[in-house]
């Protein structure tokens, strides 16, 4: 069995990387023009090949899937499937395993993730999801008109130490997949545990074209930027991955660097999700690479300018089908794109269902912290707003000085006048907030 989309058969894995690696470019460069019908009609041929194969091969949905495969898959029988949840990839990963999988796939291997909330899963996948990773990663490079002959600079968290500042870790060129088929200029990468101060001199050392961060990370860089009064003198846009990018941070960027922030939609089972488009702050779902759902609580798809929940199918993994995977995110749908692809469009990531603000008055939004106003009141290096309960709210704040009272009590009321509602806001001022379990920063979690 092969992967198909409206008929071009993925390339079996005995024509070796770059050939097969071409071929899917060549593809990508297609597809990405073709109507959003006809999109989804390609979608719906793969999703039946992906069923067929999972309820042959998988115990877990031999059962799950045994009242949609008589009859026609159409959008109404595939929202029948329930949805699938880390709970059930924790409880019963050895039964979502499928004992055949086809042979043009390539080997399997293991895929854990980082347990960022606290509830690390394991995922098998074969050498089709490292060749689409390769291929995706090459069309926002060529969505985003990237010079090849440019640094390429990446802080990134790594759990193992390496690169750490002063130095880093440099490298000829920026690796796979664009040194495949592209001479690149040099890359250059620095663990983001190092010291913030520690990576603006690293930073400001190697003066990348291109930097590629996490959202946190980038925020503290722009806050030391603009307190030193210095920038990159050649940085052309940043790049940033594995957090939730919202307007402000985006406007920062622009301001403070004089460069654009791109933004890319990932997670470790599934792959990319969705790129940023070249035209706008807005992404585009990679259809040729899954199928995403964007669901009301009731179950039915979202409508333009509405948010829901977001429900993933990896349309290439035969070894360990993800079908219907609540992955925990909530994204706004967007309409057509001027940009002429057919590819759906999200207007938004608005993060995990642990990031909504619960108000007293029974109304749930995604907060808006006033972050931008409290350097005006004290040097705020880091912060993170905590809801332990419907009205305790806790705001950390990391400074370089011990604050007044006069001054928490201002920034309290920055962040009270934000969140609308009756809350009692407390402040705990700490050396650093620690990342979690996978790097990640969260400005705002909710415990309820």
């Amino acid at each position: 069995m092969t992967s198909q989309v409206s008929g071009i058969v993925f390339p079996p894995l005995r024509h070796q990387g770059k050939e097969a690696l071409r071929h899917a470019l060549e593809q990508l460069e297609r597809t990405q023009w073709w109507s959003p019908s006809r999109l989804r009609q390609a979608q719906f041929r793969q999703l039946e090949q992906l069923l067929t194969h999972a309820a042959t091969h998988s115990a877990f949905y031999r059962q799950r899937l045994a009242g949609v495969l008589h009859q026609p898959l159409t959008p109404q029988s595939w929202q029948r499937i329930p949805l699938l949840g880390r709970a059930d990839i924790q409880a019963r990963g050895d039964q979502l395993r499928c004992t055949g999988v086809p042979a043009d796939h390539g080997p399997h291997h293991e895929i854990k993730t980082s347990g960022s909330t606290g509830r690390p899963v394991t995922v098998l996948d074969t050498a089709i999801g490292p060749l689409w990773w390769s291929a995706i990663t090459l069309r926002d490079h060529r969505w985003h008109g990237r010079d090849w002959s440019g640094t390429l600079a990446a802080i990134r968290w790594r759990s193992d130490r390496l690169a750490m500042a002063p130095d880093g870790l440099q490298q000829p060129d920026w690796g796979a997949p664009a040194s495949i088929f592209y001479k690149t200029g040099p890359g250059w990468l620095l663990n983001s545990v190092s010291d913030i101060q520690a990576q603006i001199q690293w930073l400001m050392r190697v003066d990348p074209h291109y930097l590629l961060t996490h959202p946190s990370n980038l925020r503290a860089l722009l806050d030391q930027l603009s307190q030193a009064g210095i920038r990159p003198g050649r940085l052309r846009q940043v790049r940033t991955v594995g957090e939730v990018v919202g307007d402000t941070l985006r406007q920062q960027t622009r301001s403070l660097l004089g460069v654009p922030l791109i933004d890319m939609y990932t997670c470790q089972e599934l792959g990319y999700m969705a790129l940023q488009c070249p035209d706008g702050p807005h992404y585009h779902v990679q259809s040729e690479h899954v199928y995403l759902e964007v669901l009301k609580n009731d179950g039915t798809p979202c409508q333009q300018g509405e948010t829901g929940q977001v429900v993933v199918t990896n349309l290439h993994n035969f070894a360990m089908p993800l079908i219907r995977y609540a992955i925990g995110d909530y994204a706004r749908v967007g309409g057509a794109c001027a940009c002429g692809r057919g590819l759906p469009v999200l207007e938004a990531i608005s993060g995990r269902s642990r990031n909504l603000l619960h108000r007293p008055d029974g109304s749930v939004a995604w907060p808006d912290l006033g972050f931008g106003e409290f350097s005006q009141v004290a040097d705020i290096r880091q912060f993170q707003v905590v809801q332990h309960s419907i009205r305790d709210i806790e705001l950390r704040l990391v400074s370089p000085q011990a604050l007044s009272a006069d001054q928490c009590g201002r920034i309290a009321g920055i962040l009270a006048r934000h969140l609308e509602g009756d809350f009692q806001i407390r402040i705990s001022q700490l050396s650093h907030i620690p990342a979690s379990a996978g790097g990640k920063y969260e400005d705002f979690l909710s415990l309820l």
